[in-house]
Formats: C-alpha cells, sequence, structure tokens
C-alpha cells in the first residue's frame, strides 16, 4: 500500500548513506509525501477494517456506548453528578466509537440512525473541556464519511 511504502522509503533513508545514492527525495520531502499518505489514525483504521468483518450487533455495541456515554455527559452538565475525569473518559470514549463505527458501517456515522450524531458532536463542541479543538479535529480528520456528513454537523464541528 501507498502508507507502508512512504513509512519505508522513510526508514530506509535514515539509515542510508544519503551522499553515495541518488535519491528522488530528500528525507524532508519524503516526511511531507508520508504526511499526506499515511493514515491519520494508523491504529482506528486497523481497527475499523476488523471492524467491518463484525456482526451487526457488534457495530450496534459501538453506537450504544457512544450514546450512553453523550448521555451520560449531558446529563451532568450544571450539576456536579460525575466528576470532571469521569466526565472526561465518557467525552474520550464517545468520539472514539464514533470514529471506529465511522470506519466500520458501511453507511458510516454520519448517516446512521442507530448513532444520534447530532447529540453527540453538540456535547463534544460545547461540553468538550480543554479537549474541545482535539475532539473536532478527530471527529472531522479521523472519520472516513464526514464530507457526506449533513450539513450541519459539519457546520458545528467548524473552528
Amino acid at each position: 500500500s501507498p502508507c507502508r511504502a512512504s513509512r519505508r522509503y522513510r526508514r530506509v533513508m535514515n539509515k542510508c548513506d544519503l551522499t553515495q545514492i541518488e535519491l528522488p527525495l530528500d528525507e524532508s520531502a519524503a516526511s511531507v509525501v508520508s504526511m499526506f499518505v499515511a493514515q491519520p489514525g494508523p491504529f482506528a483504521h486497523r481497527l475499523g477494517v476488523a471492524l467491518k468483518a463484525v456482526s451487526a450487533e457488534g457495530k450496534a455495541v459501538l453506537a450504544e456506548l457512544c450514546n450512553a456515554c453523550c448521555g451520560m455527559i449531558d446529563r451532568s452538565k450544571g450539576k456536579a453528578v460525575l466528576p470532571e475525569p469521569s466526565v472526561d473518559l465518557y467525552r474520550h470514549v464517545m468520539v472514539g466509537c464514533i470514529i471506529l463505527y465511522d470506519r466500520s458501517a458501511n453507511s458510516g456515522a454520519f448517516s446512521s440512525r442507530e448513532v444520534a450524531i447530532v447529540k453527540c458532536c453538540t456535547t463534544a463542541k460545547k461540553r468538550g473541556g480543554v479537549d474541545t479543538a482535539k475532539l473536532c479535529s478527530a471527529l472531522k480528520y479521523c472519520t472516513v464519511n464526514f464530507s457526506t456528513a449533513p450539513e450541519r454537523v459539519q457546520s458545528l464541528l467548524e473552528d
């Protein structure tokens, strides 16, 4: 795959004596190429590929976990029901579940009715705490189907 080839090219370049070999790219150009060819989240990518083989019930578990985390965060709004470290964990689990669901479901998370995507994105944006920008960026750049998300979701996650 192009991703592996680019990483391999960079590793080989670091080990070679570049004064003896004429290469088409220098080290800085190889880094730039790998940035555009590589997966933004290789771990999430591989999990998504593995989850494609899982039954619909397995994907429904991801959706339920995402919706449950969103609900717990939403219920703790304005109350000291949950300690902040728990809310922070639920935010990250919610976003991670959206990313994995989007990568594993054929239609993606943004057109699914299993994931309450508008509510989850609103929760990530409004209740993201210090990680709001990171969570929104993860939803935009680590999901496969963000470009086909409804306009309301796309505008919600803009900076």
